[in-house]
């Protein structure tokens, strides 16, 4: 037994040294082998953020700044190093916005300063873009606008040249009616016009439109023009009481003559001039041009000023003619008067005349008859003695 136990014992302690010495080597193999793996893991941690950094990290860093630089107004594309392909694409992206508004500020800026006439070129890559399209539409507002507000401005002065003239020549029908038609023809481009108005009614003749004024005429032609209701264009509108505006001119109606030849309107606006319901007369206008919508309705607001102030001449002269035959009826009456004041004196003259006498007559017969009584009286005495 004790030499078996010791055989084992020293087996054992083989078994245990053999044991020792392989864990010693595998514990040196494996503490190796944890430093190398520790230091390859500290080498791809460092490599992995120096990696993250540069690509991610710093091109973040960049875009933040940009943006925040973006945000408080210094609009600059910038460019981002390094990064990956989504980090680039949002770079990309953000300078193409970036492009796209400064683009559209300094278009919106040349807008501003009144150049609403330039039209935008919009590259492809804006084709789609909700910034130019609201700035195109805003564009095409603001020239709508501007275009309206030079038609209002146009229409504006020249109602203004016409108030002036109404007001300064109201007094004078001839030289109102003058410089109305002239003014009108060069305002509007024209090149001929007339002014037609109402003739009353005289000897049992039917009225007519009679041309008073005109600028551009031909004089030999139209100087004495009058037109009987029905008769041409102007006769018809004179029946339908409304205005017209035509452009496919008869060729017997008008012919514009000047020194090198002469030459048919292009077109033709008549409007009439009614104040009230009251038809006074008609405006005709001929030109090489087609007058435009906002021409037109300078002329319609023209003819019911002029028309207004024909009612008022009208009226004052209406007016100023019944005064002299007012006036002209006070003096009759006055003559009237006087005579009548002068024919009662002499009446009255008379009858204290007349009175007068019978008084005279009165007392001779009172004197006469006693005289007379007296004398009967003293014969009566006689004839007793």
């Amino acid at each position: 037994l004790t030499i078996t136990r010791q055989f084992i014992s020293s087996k054992l302690f083989k078994i245990r040294t053999q044991n020792l010495t392989i864990y010693n080597a595998m514990k040196n193999r494996y503490t190796y082998y944890f430093i190398v793996i520790c230091i390859i893991d500290l080498l791809f941690i460092m490599y992995m953020y120096y990696y993250t950094k540069k690509i991610i990290l710093i091109p973040m860093d960049q875009i933040l700044k940009n943006t925040i630089d973006i945000n408080n107004g210094r609009l600059k594309p910038f460019k981002t190093t390094g990064g990956n392909n989504e980090l680039t694409e949002i770079s990309n992206t953000i300078n193409r916005i970036l492009t796209e508004n400064i683009e559209a500020t300094e278009y919106i800026k040349r807008i501003t300063e009144g150049n609403t006439k330039e039209q935008i070129n919009i590259n492809d890559d804006y084709k789609n873009s909700q910034l130019f399209t609201s700035i195109q539409e805003m564009q095409a507002e603001l020239l709508a606008i501007s275009k309206e507000e030079k038609e209002r401005k146009w229409i504006t002065e020249g109602l203004a040249v016409i108030s002036e003239i109404l007001n300064r020549h109201s007094h004078d029908f001839e030289r109102l009616t003058t410089e109305i038609i002239k003014h009108l023809v060069k305002y509007t481009g024209s090149l001929q016009g007339g002014l037609f108005t109402l003739s009353k009614i005289t000897n049992n003749q039917e009225p007519c439109l009679e041309l008073v004024a005109s600028y551009a005429y031909d004089r030999n032609k139209f100087i004495n023009k009058k037109i009987n209701k029905g008769e041409g264009l102007l006769g018809q509108v004179w029946i339908e009481n409304k205005g017209i505006y035509i452009e496919n001119i008869p060729k017997d109606h008008m012919e514009i003559k000047s020194m090198v030849g002469s030459t048919h309107p292009t077109s033709i606006l008549i409007e009439t001039l009614i104040d009230n319901k009251d038809f006074f007369g008609v405006i005709e206008l001929a030109s090489l041009k087609k007058l435009k919508h906002y021409e037109r309705e300078f002329v319609t607001r023209i003819a019911e000023n002029v028309a207004a102030t024909l009612a008022t001449v009208e009226n004052n002269n209406r007016t100023k003619n019944l005064l002299e035959q007012s006036q002209q009826m006070t003096i009759k009456l006055q003559k009237q008067e006087e005579e009548m004041t002068k024919n009662l004196d002499k009446l009255k003259a008379s009858q204290e005349e007349i009175k007068r006498r019978e008084i005279q007559k009165e007392n001779e017969l009172k004197a006469f008859t006693e005289q007379f009584n007296e004398e009967l009286n003293t014969h009566k005495k006689n004839l007793f003695e």
